[in-house]
């Protein structure tokens, strides 16, 4: 809700981890999205996150958990992506924001960042920065 998910969003987590906001997104009641769908590049974190989905069960068959590259997974359906990617270098910052280019997201209607992206990759790809906000 902070993000401004919308009942008809595909939510997008790169960098899942082990999978606590993507699982959290999709048990949210009412639905508060189409999908959810975690990206992890660390197949230890992905599984914890598989295991989680599984003690949960039905209340996460709307989330899809894939242990890829975030720079290279299939982003085609996604309407609003997280990436907490304030341990990020400059250079993997970058090549977030081209991976979020339109040919790529072409349905991607909102992005949330911890911290913010190159702004002349943001550029290329057509996002704007909207608004940072700092939490106490």
């Amino acid at each position: 809700r902070h993000v401004g998910l919308q009942t008809s969003d595909v939510f997008y987590d790169l960098g899942s981890g082990r999978g606590r906001l993507v699982l959290g997104a999709a048990l949210q009641e009412p639905r508060s999205c189409v999908k959810c769908v975690g990206v992890e590049l660390d197949a230890k974190r992905h599984g914890i996150a598989e295991r989680a989905a599984r003690l949960l069960g039905a209340g996460a068959e709307t989330c899809e958990l894939r242990c890829d590259d975030l720079l290279r997974t299939p982003l085609d359906d996604a309407t609003l992506v997280f990436c907490n990617n304030v341990v990020f270098g400059a250079e993997l910052c970058g090549a977030v924001a081209r991976a979020l280019h339109p040919r790529r997201a072409p349905q991607l209607r909102s992005v949330v960042t911890t911290s913010p992206l190159p702004l002349a990759d943001a550029k290329d790809s057509g996002l704007s920065l909207q608004r940072i906000s700092v939490m106490p």
